[in-house]
């Protein structure tokens, strides 16, 4: 099938899809994860990419990775307009953030914004927020979506709807960028339950999340001449409305507070894997998550300054971790792709990033690739780990490379909100502790 490449693309290519063989056709708008792409092989890859086309691996996002097509366009079209990536935040003194607990989500944002505006919210890709800016934002679409939805109850239901009313569900789908962020934010500002749904899942599967939660509305974000997302607004346009937010409206000044909800709404709604059967969603309240940041963030010691990495697409209850983390205490959330992600010494030097948190699989194969090499961690304050098991080697791996962190190896289903049980690995004295 003639699509378009050069030869020397398709062998590469090839060379790194495990599940490809010499005699298929390399079909161009097949998930390449179907043809089993696996992380050491995204990394190659991208390595090649970039010395031979010359594309900055920065720009190299989960989109690019999507299909043989996607990453072809990349290679030809986008490379040389990528922007830099966003400043690092400013550091300073740390002024730890204590969490009043009995908040709701937005009510945490809202007022970690109010007592730190001019802090470092978010950097995704060339693009930066204040918690001001991005709370102005947020306000905006939140006020939007007011209007689409009607006002919401304390509940979490429209108001002034029977008894029998479900809740107010809206989706957001989009990338790790700053256009889903707001999306997922205003969701929560607005008083309804969040939906977040994966443009790595097909668009069937979306569709069924959707019809199955009984969201009102999808959030849709990203470059309109994205096949993969037109295709998943085409199925998703069966079964809800869609509302682009890609562009942003001006922030709103003077800023509403949230609608008011109980903690006892569900705050977002998450649907498993489906590995062990159909996926069911599971919804977690309010209170779920502020009685998780109650109980777990004290143990960390954070405040402006320090700098969450955020990995994990927002389908995946580690997010919560990472969201909510910073964004109760005033630190800055960094979205970290996936290529990125592989190489931590890296990307933790180039954003001054001081709490990394992954599964322990992905930990491993930055170290099998040779990525984080002893002592090449030396900012990180806390490595946690969460929904896989840690075997001894990474975790004595993570030890070795940032030797100043504190390492907590965390266990959770997502009924009970990211996590039940962990151990600490390692203190920054270098003993473990084991506490529980």
């Amino acid at each position: 099938m003639d699509a378009g490449w050069d030869a020397w693309f398709e062998t590469v290519l090839r060379a790194e899809l495990t599940e490809l063989r010499e005699d298929d056709v390399l079909e161009p708008d097949q998930p390449l994860a179907l043809y089993g792409l696996t992380s050491l092989s995204y990394l190659a890859l991208g390595e090649q990419l970039s010395k031979h086309y010359g594309v900055p691996t920065r720009g190299l996002v989960q989109r690019s990775f999507r299909t043989a097509r996607s990453l072809w366009a990349f290679v030809t079209t986008q490379a040389a307009d990528q922007p830099q990536v966003a400043p690092r935040p400013a550091a300073g003194p740390r002024e730890v953030t204590r969490v009043r607990p009995g908040r709701t989500l937005a009510e945490h944002f809202a007022a970690v914004a109010n007592r730190h505006p001019q802090a470092t919210c978010l950097i995704a890709g060339a693009t930066s927020r204040t918690y001001r800016h991005l709370l102005g934002e947020v306000a905006a679409l939140a006020r939007q979506l007011r209007s689409v939805i009607g006002p919401t109850s304390a509940a979490g239901t429209v108001a002034g709807a029977g008894a029998g009313r479900a809740p107010v569900r809206i989706a957001v789908l989009g990338e790790r960028e700053l256009a889903t962020y707001r999306g997922y934010l205003a969701v929560l500002y607005a008083g309804a339950t969040v939906v977040p749904l994966s443009m790595e899942s097909p668009p069937a599967r979306n569709a069924a999340i959707v019809a199955r939660a009984g969201a009102a509305l999808v959030l849709t974000a990203g470059e309109r001449d994205d096949p993969e997302l037109a295709a998943q607004c085409a199925a998703l346009g069966e079964v809800a409305a869609l509302l682009d937010i890609s562009v942003s409206s001006a922030p709103m000044y003077p800023i509403e507070p949230p609608a008011p909800v109980s903690l006892d709404a569900t705050a977002y709604l998450l649907f498993t894997s489906g590995s062990t059967g159909n996926p069911k969603g599971v919804g977690i309240t309010h209170r779920n998550v502020d009685a998780f940041l109650a109980g777990s963030l004290p143990r960390y010691q954070l405040g402006v300054g320090d700098v969450f990495s955020q990995v994990h697409e927002l389908t995946f209850d580690l997010s919560v971790f990472e969201l909510w983390g910073a964004w109760s205490t005033a630190a800055t959330l960094v979205a970290v792709p996936r290529l990125r992600a592989l190489d931590p010494a890296e990307t933790v030097s180039a954003y001054g990033i001081t709490v990394w948190t992954c599964t322990p699989s992905l930990m491993a194969a930055a170290g099998a690739a040779g990525r984080i090499p002893p002592g090449s961690l030396p900012g990180v304050r806390y490595v946690v780990f969460c929904g896989e098991p840690l075997t001894e080697a990474t975790a004595t791996l993570t030890v070795s490379a940032a030797p100043d962190a504190i390492v907590d190896n965390t266990y959770g289903p997502t009924e009970a909100t990211v996590w039940c049980t962990y151990y600490r690995v390692s203190s920054r004295q270098g003993a473990a502790r084991g506490d529980r």
